[in-house]
Parts: C-alpha cells; sequence; structure tokens
C-alpha cells in the first residue's frame, strides 16, 4: 500500500484490510455519510463459507473522527501506512450526511 496524496487520484468508499493469523481480518475505513472512521471483524468462515462479523465499530454519526478514537475501540494501533490512508481519505472526502457539523 502506498499514500497518495488527498484528491482526485483517492477513491471514495476505499477499505482496507488487516489479515490475522487465525484466517479473520479486519476491514478499515471512513465513512463520510456518517462522519466516521469503522471497523468491521470478519471471522475466518465457517463450514458454509459464511463470514460473519464479529466486532463493527464506527456504526453512529460521528462516533470515531479520528484514528486514535478507532484505535481506542479497537484496543490495537493502526500500522503506520495504513493510519496515513485513512486520514488522507478524510481529508479528501469531507462529511457529507446529518454528522458533518
Amino acid at each position: 500500500m502506498t499514500a497518495t496524496a488527498p484528491g482526485a487520484d483517492r477513491m471514495a468508499g476505499a477499505r482496507y484490510e488487516v489479515d490475522l493469523d487465525d484466517g479473520s481480518w479486519w476491514e478499515l475505513g471512513w465513512d463520510p455519510p456518517l462522519a466516521t472512521f469503522y471497523a468491521q471483524h470478519w471471522g475466518a468462515g465457517t463450514d458454509d463459507d459464511a463470514e460473519p462479523v464479529a466486532e463493527w465499530h464506527g456504526t453512529r454519526p460521528g462516533q470515531h473522527r479520528s484514528v486514535a478514537s478507532l484505535e481506542d475501540a479497537l484496543g490495537w494501533v493502526v500500522p503506520g501506512q495504513l493510519r496515513a490512508e485513512l486520514e488522507a481519505d478524510r481529508a479528501a472526502f469531507a462529511p457529507t450526511g446529518s454528522a458533518a457539523g
């Protein structure tokens, strides 16, 4: 993953994955309509190939306006390059919903 400057070269709705050793993963991103960073912890799957969400943070408007707030909820530090991508997404895509204020 390489960081790019905020602007037209960034993709709205970008999602980033952090893979865990147990086969599960975290999906992180910036949600402009909710004005929050979010994280979903996806399970490794079951016999029927379902991939249930085990945890979900950033479901309320304005819940995590900073990566630091999201990290507090997660209990782990977002890796540096991923942190830079998330912050660039927030800078490039201003809040758009009722939580924008």
